[in-house]
């Protein structure tokens, strides 16, 4: 029987769970533009971009995401259904809807002409194989968390 998990864990769960995918991004841009001579150089230089870089992506995740994923997780916990299939078909489901939103504010309109296009996007791809990742990131603090706080 699965136990019921506190909605203070699930809010930090949230809250890190994006923190792994931009240290893999990080680490991943620094590999690709080689073109520094030592690494060190090459975090100084690229330091301040992937900060502000975080800062707006973490908010944008906050904003969007975090507010629909929360009320979902409560409503999953209460029921006890709180598993790690499910959080990645959740998170299939709402990238979609994200990256709808995001079209909107970037570009002010919605193209419904390409849909077709939409889903074997390279950017969708992305974003959903960031998402996947990221509810796996949410499952595994999820239970690193209420592992911590069981062992008190």
């Amino acid at each position: 029987m699965i136990r019921s998990i506190s909605n203070s864990i699930i809010l930090k769960s949230l809250f890190l769970a994006p923190i792994p995918l931009f240290f893999i991004l990080f680490f991943a841009y620094i590999y690709i533009n080689k073109k520094y001579a030592s690494i060190v150089l090459a975090l100084w230089n690229n330091l301040h971009f992937f900060l502000i870089a975080f800062i707006i992506i973490w908010l944008i995740y906050c904003v969007l995401v975090v507010p629909i994923a929360y009320a979902t997780s409560t409503f999953l916990n209460k029921h006890k259904l709180l598993y790690l299939w499910i959080i990645l078909v959740g998170a299939s489901l709402i990238t979609p809807l994200t990256l709808v939103v995001l079209q909107l504010i970037f570009t002010h309109n919605l193209s419904l002409n390409d849909w077709e296009n939409f889903f074997f996007s390279d950017d969708f791809i992305f974003m959903g194989a960031c998402a996947v990742f990221t509810a796996f990131c949410y499952w595994c603090f999820l239970k690193i968390l209420a592992k911590k706080i069981s062992s008190l």
